[in-house]
């Protein structure tokens, strides 16, 4: 089974189990694969498909850790903010 199988294959049991989050992951996964394969317009090769699922979980987990600086931002200033206000 090619990556390419096993990937639609995913879609196929998220879907019938009803499982969202994997589908919704499953399903962008699939959708940067065949922007890439339109971009190069040939078939893509199993190590090119793992380079494409390895730059969008790269990209994720940069915006995670962006989400996660300004929560830390927010939370911070939240509790300077109460800080100052219990002072005054």
């Amino acid at each position: 089974m090619t990556l390419l199988e096993k990937i639609n294959n995913d879609i196929y049991l998220a879907t019938k189990n009803k499982d969202s989050l994997t589908l919704n992951v499953v399903r962008l996964l699939q959708g940067a694969i065949h922007l890439e394969k339109i971009n190069k317009n040939q078939e893509l090769t199993s190590e090119e498909i793992m380079d494409v699922i390895s730059k969008q979980i790269k990209m994720r987990y940069r915006q995670i850790q962006k989400c996660n600086d300004s929560l830390d931002k927010f939370n911070n200033f939240k509790l300077q903010e109460l800080i100052d206000k219990n002072l005054q």
